[in-house]
Formats: structure tokens, sequence, C-alpha cells
């Protein structure tokens, strides 16, 4: 069964791009299109494979797949193994045929991309907007469907140097944190590192790292403190943790036993 999100977009048409629909199928089947589709589409493979044609062409499918497909273009696709899971989007808008005209190709196009790729966590955003309160949400709907298409005309340019593009780094943000953790800081003010929404910088760093950006700044702290107790084993505990962004000591202690199983004197009594 899918997950589908169908949108009345009427009173959406005001934008120069509006979602129509999105979703994920979890087993993608036979789908046979004469016609074509309606409206542009960027479907994405999850997991699994399938095999896709059009005027001729075969495109075999894998994960990381993406195919980006003009409206009214006739194809047909099934799955090639035992599944195929699927994430989709489908758009339109004002002008919008004279804008792929200008930037893309105008016939289906393939390109891959991975786990951690910026597209590949657009599609999940534009779900999860979708699905909280898509009416509040469909400007920044409509802003990320824009940089989809950048993302996917910078792909394409670039496309015999490589299949698969560089994804977002997360070296500026790490190296904020490593620099600024002492003090207050912010999950925006992490995500404007990187010109990205905050829900997206936590998704981002959960695929890379594996955990969330709080995470890691409470474990960057907790050995900064731990450096801190053994370089001045007689300064107070409530002092070094204020230094290392933990202006309530309790808590403090909370996390250091939390992460190393005992507690900032016994550590100092262990490790000295």
């Amino acid at each position: 069964m899918p997950i589908l999100f169908s949108i009345n977009s009427e009173h959406m048409k005001i934008y120069p791009l509006y979602l129509t629909t999105t979703g994920t199928f979890f087993n993608e089947t036979v789908r046979d299109r004469p016609e074509g589709f309606p409206e542009y589409q960027f479907i994405l493979t999850l997991e699994g494979s399938g095999l896709f044609y059009f005027a001729g062409n075969k495109i075999e499918i894998e994960p990381g797949t993406l195919l980006i497909i003009p409206p009214n273009i006739p194809h047909n696709y099934k799955k090639k193994g035992d599944i195929w899971v699927t994430h989709w989007i489908a758009f339109n808008g004002n002008n919008i045929g004279e804008l792929f005209e200008k930037v893309l190709p105008k016939s289906i196009v393939d390109i891959n991309i991975k786990l951690n790729d910026k597209l590949f966590l657009q599609f999940e955003e534009v779900n999860n907007l979708t699905f909280t309160n898509y009416k509040k949400n469909a400007l920044k709907i409509s802003s990320i469907i824009y940089g989809m298409i950048a993302d996917i005309v910078y792909k394409i340019d670039n496309k015999d140097k490589s299949n698969n593009s560089s994804p977002i780094n997360l070296d500026r943000v790490i190296s904020y944190i490593n620099k600024n953790y002492y003090r207050d800081i912010s999950l925006d003010e992490l995500a404007m590192v990187e010109g990205i929404s905050s829900q997206y910088l936590c998704r981002l760093f959960k695929v890379e790292m594996g955990i969330r950006p709080f995470e890691y700044l409470k474990q960057f702290r907790i050995n900064r403190a731990k450096t801190l107790i053994l370089e001045n084993p007689n300064k107070k505990i409530e002092e070094i943790s204020k230094e290392v962004g933990f202006n309530n000591p309790s808590y403090f202690g909370v996390i250091f036993k939390q992460l190393e199983g005992k507690t900032p004197k016994e550590y100092l009594r262990t490790e000295s």
C-alpha cells in the first residue's frame, strides 16, 4: 500500500511552483502510461530495483536512481526483483514548461544520488511538510522544489564527471560546534552555517554521523570537560561545567555519568 498525499492545489496556483501529489510506494509493481503523466515528476528509488522504458530506451533502476520525468512523455515501468520502494513528488506551476525547457533536457533523465545527498533529504522534507500542514507550508515546499531543480541541473551538468555529486559537507557545522561549544548554541544557528533548515540538518547529521547535532555537542563538551578535569584537579566541578557550556552543574553531572558511566569526581579519582 502506498502512503499518498494528494493535494488540492487550486488555491496554491499563485505560486510559480506548487506541489500536486507526493508519497511513498512500498512495492511498485507494473505501471503503463501510454499518454505519459500530466505533471512533472521526480521519482527516487529507495530500495529494490526496477526497469523503466521510454521511447525505445531502457533504464536499469537501483537504489539511489532519481528519474526526472517531464509531462506527457509515454513510458512504462515494472519492478525487477521482489521489492521496489520509491519516493515521488509531482508538481506544476505557471510557466514551468518554459523554465524546464531552459534548464533541463526535454526528455526523461536519470541520475544517481547517495543516501546522504541533499536531494534525498529534500524528498523527505517535502513529504513531512505536506503531511504536517500543506497549506501552511506551501510556500516553503515551493522553494524546496525550486532548490531541487537547481541541484538536479547541477548534477546533470556534471554527470560526465561523476554520477554522484558530492553531498552536503558537515565539516563547517562540526567545526562551528567545536569552536563555540562553551556557549549556548541553537539548532537554527547551526543550520544557518550550512544554509539549510534545522529539520534538514538533523536528518543529515543522523545519516552521516549516526547521532543528532546536540548529541554531538554534548559528547564534545563532555570530552572537553574530561580534559579540563585532569588538567585542573583542584578546580571546582561547577566551574568546569560552565566552561564547557553547561550552566546547570547538576545537569552536567547527569550527562557526564550518562556518557562516561561515572560522575566527574569518580572520573578524576580513577583517571588521575
